[in-house]
């Protein structure tokens, strides 16, 4: 039992380390899994045996030292073999101090020698070293440490081709910048397009939300022997149509990013030399749906859908959909979009 007189001890860890790790720029999850490391809340087992639990505490995968947090996440010979195996400089990262040992995963963010597009490589390690860990003890899945690292580097390299670049490319737009719910009772479809001349193929996104700005559905899909940006735009329109009455949706409102294809859409034009048939599909396709309008919006309106079209034709599939947003998506979906 405590009393009001008794003395307040500080929460184990530095105080100025843990700062830095919440002023780190990378996910939430990846902060806190820090934050826990540096107080001493990892659920290692001689952190076990120090609340009570009966346990043996030597690590179960070198058989040979206690299972601290340090040595789980530096020190095991499987984590040893994972940080060689990253090519990352080793010298300043072997300390019997786990203080010593995250201050200096710190100090490689600002090393000249580190390109910044690795220079968070190493916290995306840790985190994975103890997944693998977690692995081997629930699951009996002994992860070879190049997994690990291959693992690692294709989440570092996802974080900086979506939020970094994204921070740095999006133009942060005033109000009306901001992606706006449809009316209640209706849902919203985004879409947009790419267009490559070259080999005549476009990139279509779709996404659809609803009057809440919840994620319900998006997707992405190549079209080969376009012909024009704005032959793009109207398959992109005629595709986003299509999946809207396939997943049985009925009041929707579109949005594009083709301020010529809402003029034609909008003024009945009846046949146009660049659309021929697409023109009519698109109008069966409308007259299907029970409530249904076409605007045209800026792209930072219609962001989350321009980079759907441009992702597709970097991708092995030509049709991907997502039933929940896919990390890289997430930046441009609910900030500052939707927020």
């Amino acid at each position: 039992m405590y009393s009001k007189d008794d003395p307040i001890e500080p929460p184990q860890g530095s105080f100025q380390l843990k700062n830095q790790i919440w002023d780190l720029e990378i996910l939430l999850k990846i902060q806190h899994f820090l934050w826990k490391a540096v107080s001493g809340a990892l659920s290692t087992f001689v952190q076990m045996c120090s609340r009570g639990i009966n346990i043996n505490p030597i690590c179960q995968r070198c058989c040979l030292e206690e299972e601290t947090i340090n040595h789980v996440l530096f020190l095991c010979l499987h984590a040893f073999a994972t940080w060689r195996c990253s090519g990352l400089p080793l010298h300043g990262i072997q300390s019997t101090d786990l203080e010593q040992n995250i201050a200096e995963l710190f100090n490689m963010l600002h090393r000249r020698n580190i390109p910044s597009s690795i220079s968070k490589l190493s916290f995306w390690l840790i985190w994975y070293i103890l997944k693998s860990r977690n692995e081997f003890l629930l699951a009996q899945r002994n992860v070879h440490p190049m997994e690990d690292v291959k693992r690692a580097m294709d989440r570092n390299e996802e974080w900086n081709n979506t939020f970094v670049s994204a921070r740095v490319n999006v133009v942060r737009q005033v109000r009306n910048s901001k992606w706006e719910p449809p009316p209640v009772g209706w849902l919203k479809c985004n879409f947009d397009s790419s267009f490559r001349r070259e080999d005549k193929i476009g990139g279509i996104g779709w996404i659809v939300r609803d009057e809440k700005g919840h994620f319900l559905k998006a997707g992405m899909v190549i079209q080969e022997n376009v012909t024009s940006p704005l032959q793009a735009e109207a398959l992109a329109f005629l595709f986003a149509l299509q999946q809207i009455w396939i997943n049985g949706w009925r009041r929707v409102w579109f949005e594009g990013g083709s301020s010529e294809l809402a003029r034609i859409i909008n003024t009945v034009v009846q046949d146009h030399a660049c659309l021929g048939n697409i023109l009519y599909d698109i109008r069966h396709w409308m007259s299907k749906l029970t409530s249904c309008s076409l605007d045209s919006v800026n792209r930072e309106r219609n962001m989350d859908a321009d980079v759907l079209s441009k992702r597709i034709v970097g991708v092995n599939d030509n049709v991907v959909v997502y039933n929940s947003p896919p990390l890289w998506l997430v930046y441009y979906l609910y900030w500052p979009y939707t927020t």
